[in-house]
């Protein structure tokens, strides 16, 4: 039998067939006719049999197949294989399982190995990447009469899906090159019919095999994110191995990789990562909130990211975003935080819009502490669509709804429209739905910080039209803490409230603290003492506890004046701040004027500042005013060394506020050489108030002397002259005729007298200016000591004279230099007429044989009467003031018309948004001006400049001169310019002029600590130059107050352009897209950027689309807006076509008893049911009588005709 030496081999019991006899085998056969419910029907049945009983024989080992050869296994194999489908209990599970345990299954290195050690596979040899697969141990070998006997034990039969699942997938990221090159590019091809096999993409999808941005390191599927999802492009943009690259960026491989992984779906759990991730960047560029110490609190809005910066973001994608960029580089800051904040807001929308599926309390949990949520933080104003406006990201925990901006913008991050999360999810998100009092107080607090903190100026800067009037925001903030009370502040907060400039004053153009405002204030003391603005007096009474005082009293204007002063901190002040500090010191002095002398000497001591002449708030007892001094002193004064009194400042308050005057505190003297006085002597101040007057009658007579041998015997004869009476008769005749200050004539007889006999040669002569102040003498002269020829020193009342050096001259000269001197130790003015009338007068009386006659014929020339009587009225000691007068100085006042000065220049600041108002001074260019009132040649010229800066040229540098806004303006909500009413002349000329045109300027307080030298134009301070050499009238005074009269009262005359109701609307003529232009390239012109002609037409393009924009839009919305009116009329029509019952649109309407319209087929149902009753009122009828409706039906067919139906 062939199957004996098998079993012998196996050890397996064999029945000799002759011992035994067909008996045993009968005996065997009826045993196992049925073996566990498997037929014994084949050999491949009988050797399974028995090896499983040898098996159980055994116990826990198995037949040994160690002498058995390799043909003999493979004849086993082949067995099994042909008989497989025959067999009955080798095809068995049971039998099976004893089948895996034979080693007779070939592998494709040569080998027989069993299936019970491993796990193995077969392969047809036509499969893609077949003979890939002979290196691996648990590949048998293919056989195809045996591909069922294979499936039936278990050895799966490898597709291409499974030998790149099983054996090219794991191995991808170690093949080579082309090996790699080529599975992919067959898995790309056949991906249609792949993508169905999971373990093929549950093998990818973990599989390194994909190009990454910014690494070299393959990555997995699974691990990156999908760059054609906007929300995971922003959040995860410039991450290294974030996303494919190259290649693989490919629409195929995309769809690929999606389908094997790639993360296009942003679920809760990737929304978590995103929103960390969003965050960490947003810590990076310190835009998140809380802020980091350090930080700026209040970051600038960045401008919003475009598709190319998108595009370039994603090209240049391989280094880390916020790491790379220079932190010096703010520009490039401003462009990555603007693109972080737009990742935020996609995540934000992405939660709002998938709050279903993402509201989970783990969720919740997790990111609402996470700053990702886009929010608007000292930004004015509701937050605009999407993250229009916002330039902070935070947390819903710390974010407070737009509802309530103008109650925390300041403090707390307000959310925008877009971003507030479903009512079901705040109070898990922990959105605060309302501001408590200590965060409204907190951000009024902010909001008026110095302006290096972000508040007060600078807050009012960021302020735009579309925000509305800062008042009311300020309003409802006090409306949230008057309803809270203020028991419900601390004690630290109220105090903080009320140091903070949050009240906006000024139209909004500045911020003042309450306590430092008043129920009642003088308009005139803006900027530097305000009144409450009408639309806060409704909580005035909150206002008070905080410091709001009633009525501004002269002490508090003092205060005024000391708190500016402090702010300035020695810096010139503004054109507006300067007129409002003369206004509040003679506000202030109005108190001394009517106090006791006690208090005025209090207060005298305690040094009220007053501006001087640079502008700069000045300790009153450092001050002299140059009220009543001659101009021929003042001109020769250095203001530097001797400090004046602002011309603006009247002599009244000068005055009381204890400020000394330059005509009693200067005097001249002789300057001799390596010495501070004459004889090489100190010198002795003797002011005008100590000099002879007209009741000094000398007791002695003077020497005519020489220095050093000096003679000039004309001067000696001149000397001799004035001793004359009828000189000096006739001198008094001519002083009267011409209203001078004149003394008696008996008093100028013994003045000329003693003058006379006072005369002292010498052969040089230089005078200078010297101050005496608190017993110290120093000198205040301009320049080097001046050379003169004569000179008359007020101490000792010594005439110097000093001759020409040329000889010839000393006889033509004598008269005239010595009548100047003479004139000034007369006291009789510096008009000159004291001096030509001696000229005269001396000459005629050396003239001829009748100097009486000659004497006399000059006093009538003169228009005088040497014989006319002492006793009139005329002859009283007039005051005198020569130096105020026509020649002021208009640019040092600020008025209308006149040339900025340096000093206030550099203050000057380009605000179109600003609002003004009226009576402030602002300053325009001066070709403004020209353009207006020039005549035709500077036109011209105006326009060729205008030409050139409009070329691309470089600008001509352009004075500014100041302006006066005569009525109050503000742009409308939305505009960029609005038109201004401007005073601009000194005779009250009007222009308008856009708002861009006009230059304001900034309050001294809003300069930085660096900000003390030169602006635009110039110097500043006390450094600057001198702006005039005159004291001047205060254009708003109608006559001048001299010292004789310190307390006399001004008044303000009117001007044409003063009127408050002008009548102008900057409304009525808005403002063109050729106007805005027009301010664009004047304004980068004026920045020493001017636009180059392409780029001015491209501007001017841009606007003239924009125009058309905002008219077609109009259009539309108009249209929309009749559209939605006629559907809402069409709807109110169908609704009365609609039946009662059915709700439909009636096709045979008829009418009930109780006269409603019905269909008639719903109301005879109605009926039909046994209901007697209305269907709208619930009465009973008394009939089902149906009458049809045909007016109705008609309209309703009209109406369906015209709809189309």
């Amino acid at each position: 039998m062939w199957l004996e030496p098998a079993l012998r081999t196996v050890g397996a019991p064999v029945l000799d067939w002759d011992a035994a006899g067909e008996a045993c085998a009968r005996m065997l056969d009826q045993s196992v006719e049925n073996v566990r419910g498997a037929s014994i029907r084949t050999a491949s049945d009988v050797i399974t049999f028995k090896a499983q009983q040898i098996r159980a024989c055994l116990g826990a080992g198995r037949p040994s197949f160690a002498l058995v050869d390799e043909e003999t296994r493979g004849a086993l194999f082949s067995l099994f294989a042909t008989q497989h489908v025959v067999s009955g209990f080798a095809a068995s599970e049971e039998g099976l399982e004893v089948i895996r345990s034979f080693p007779i299954f070939a592998t494709v290195a040569g080998d027989r190995t069993d299936l019970t050690s491993g796990k193995y596979v077969t392969c047809p040899p036509g499969v893609a990447f077949a003979e890939t697969l002979r290196s691996f141990g648990g590949l048998l070998e293919f056989k195809d009469d045996a591909r069922e006997f294979y499936k039936a034990l278990g050895v799966p039969e490898l597709e291409d899906a499974d030998v790149l699942a099983r054996f090219i997938a794991p191995s991808l990221e170690k093949l080579n090159v082309p090996g790699r090159t080529a599975a992919l590019t067959y898995l790309k091809r056949h991906w249609p019919r792949l993508k169905e096999s999971e373990p093929l993409c549950d093998a990818l999808r973990s599989a390194r095999f994909v190009e990454a941005n910014g690494t070299d390191a393959l990555m997995s599927p699974g691990n990156l994110y999908d760059p054609e999802v906007e929300l995971l492009h922003a959040v995860f943009r410039g991450q290294t191995g974030a996303f494919p690259a190259g290649a693989w960026l490919d629409a195929d491989w995309l769809d690929l990789l999606r389908d094997v992984g790639l993360r296009s779906t942003v679920d809760a759990t990737l929304f978590q990562l995103c929103a960390t991730r969003v965050a960490a960047r947003a810590i990076g560029l310190r835009i998140a909130y809380p802020t980091e110490a350090g930080a700026r609190r209040y970051p600038p809005v960045p401008p919003a990211p475009t598709s190319a910066d998108l595009a370039l973001s994603q090209t240049t994608a391989d280094s880390d975003d916020s790491d790379a960029i220079d932190d010096d580089d703010e520009a490039a800051l401003d462009k990555e935080a603007g693109l972080v904040i737009a990742a935020g807001a996609m995540l934000a929308n992405h939660l709002v819009d998938n709050i279903a599926h993402l509201y989970t309390a783990n969720v919740c949990e997790v990111v609402l502490g996470v700053p990702f949520v886009p929010a608007a933080l000292g930004v004015p104003g509701e937050p605009g669509p999407g993250c229009a406006g916002c330039n902070v990201l935070t947390s819903f925990s710390h974010a407070m709804l737009p509802e309530h901006w103008a109650s925390v913008f300041m403090h707390l991050p307000v959310l925008p429209l877009d971003f507030v999360p479903p009512q079901f999810a705040r109070s898990r998100l922990r959105v605060k739905s309302e501001p408590g009092a200590s965060a409204v107080a907190a951000h009024l607090v902010a909001l008026g910080s110095s302006p290096n903190e972000g508040g007060a100026v600078v807050a009012l800067a960021r302020w735009t039209p579309a925000a509305g009037d800062p008042c009311v925001a300020v309003a409802a903030a006090l409306a949230v803490l008057g309803d809270a009370g203020v028991d419900a502040l601390e004690a630290r907060e109220i105090e903080a409230l009320s140091d903070a400039a949050f009240v906006p004053v000024a139209g909004g153009a500045a911020t003042e603290a309450p306590r430092r405002l008043w129920l009642r204030a003088p308009a005139r003391l803006a900027p530097l003492a305000f009144e409450l603005p009408s639309s806060l007096t409704e909580h005035a009474g909150f206002l008070r506890r905080l410091g709001l005082r009633d009525e501004l009293t002269p002490a508090d204007a003092d205060a005024a004046l000391r708190v500016a002063a402090r702010k300035a901190n020695g810096r010139a002040l503004g054109p507006n701040e300067l007129r409002a500090a003369v206004a509040a010191l003679r506000h202030a002095v109005d108190f001394e004027a009517s106090s006791s002398v006690e208090v005025v000497a209090q207060r005298r001591r305690s040094a009220t500042p007053v501006p001087d002449s640079f502008g700069v708030l000045t300790p009153s007892a450092a001050l002299f005013h140059a009220w009543g001094a001659p101009r021929s002193l003042l001109t020769r004064l250095d203001r530097r060394k001797l400090r004046l009194a602002h011309d603006l400042v009247p002599a009244g308050s000068c005055a009381v506020a204890g400020i000394r005057a330059v005509r009693d505190a200067v005097f001249e003297r002789r300057v001799v050489d390596g010495s501070d006085g004459p004889d090489g002597g100190p010198d002795e101040h003797v002011g005008p108030d100590q000099s002879q007057s007209e009741d000094r009658v000398p007791t002695t007579r003077a020497r005519w002397t020489s220095e050093g041998g000096a003679e000039w015997p004309e001067a000696r004869a001149f000397a001799a002259a004035l001793s004359r009476d009828a000189l000096a008769d006739a001198l008094h005749a001519v002083l009267r005729a011409r209203w001078c200050a004149v003394p008696s004539r008996e008093a100028l007889r013994e003045k000329l007298r003693d003058v006379s006999g006072s005369f002292r040669v010498v052969d040089s002569l230089r005078i200078g200016l010297a101050a005496e102040s608190n017993g110290v003498v120093f000198d205040v002269t301009l320049g080097p000591p001046a050379p003169t020829h004569a000179f008359r020193d007020a101490r000792d009342g010594t005439v110097y004279v000093s001759p020409p050096d040329n000889p010839a001259a000393r006889g033509s000269l004598a008269t005239p230099l010595l009548a100047r001197a003479v004139s000034s130790a007369l006291g009789v003015g510096d008009d000159g007429t004291a001096t030509v009338a001696l000229v005269a007068l001396v000459q005629a009386s050396s003239a001829g044989e009748d100097p009486i006659a000659a004497m006399e014929a000059t006093t009538t020339a003169f228009g005088g009467n040497v014989r006319d009587d002492d006793s009139s009225s005329r002859d009283s000691d007039v005051p005198f003031d020569t130096a105020h007068g026509d020649g002021a100085s208009a640019s040092a006042r600020g008025d209308p018309g006149a040339v900025v000065l340096p000093r206030d220049a550099r203050l000057l600041a380009a605000r179109p948004l600003r609002p003004l108002v009226a009576g402030e001074t602002c300053a325009i260019r001066e070709s403004k001006i020209r353009r207006r009132f020039g005549s035709p040649g500077e036109a011209a010229a105006a326009a060729a400049e205008s030409r050139a800066a409009g070329s691309g040229g470089v600008a001509h540098e352009d004075r500014y001169v100041y302006a006066r806004v005569v009525s109050a303006t503000r742009p409308a909500k939305g505009a960029a310019l609005t038109r201004v009413l401007l005073e601009s002349g000194p005779g009250g000329e009007t222009l308008e002029a856009l708002s861009s045109e006009v230059f304001t300027f900034r309050l001294v307080s809003e300069l930085g600590p660096d900000e003390t030298g030169a602006g635009a134009g110039g110097g500043s301070g006390r450094d600057g130059p001198e702006p005039t050499f005159t004291a001047s009238r205060d254009p708003l005074e109608a006559d001048a107050v001299t010292p004789a009269d310190p307390g006399g009262e001004f008044t303000s005359p009117t001007r044409r352009a003063d009127c408050a109701d002008s009548g102008f609307d900057s409304s009525r003529d808005p403002v063109s897209s050729d106007d805005l232009v027009r301010a664009v390239r004047d304004l980068l012109t004026a920045a020493g950027a001017p636009p180059s002609a392409a780029q001015t037409d491209l501007l001017a393009a841009n606007q003239r689309l924009r125009g058309e924009l905002e008219d077609v839009s109009g259009a539309v919305a108009a249209a929309e807006k009749e559209i939605a009116e006629k559907e809402a009329h069409a709807a109110r029509v169908e609704k009365a076509f609609l039946c009662p019952i059915t709700q439909g649109v009636m096709t045979d309407p008829v009418v009930a008893l109780d006269g409603h319209t019905y269909e008639r087929r719903a109301i005879e149902q109605w009926f039909s049911q046994g209901r007697l009753t209305s269907p709208v009122t619930n009465l009973r009828l008394n009939t089902t009588t149906l009458v049809p409706n045909h007016a109705l039906r008609g309209a309703i067919t009209a109406h369906a005709s015209r709809s189309g139906e």
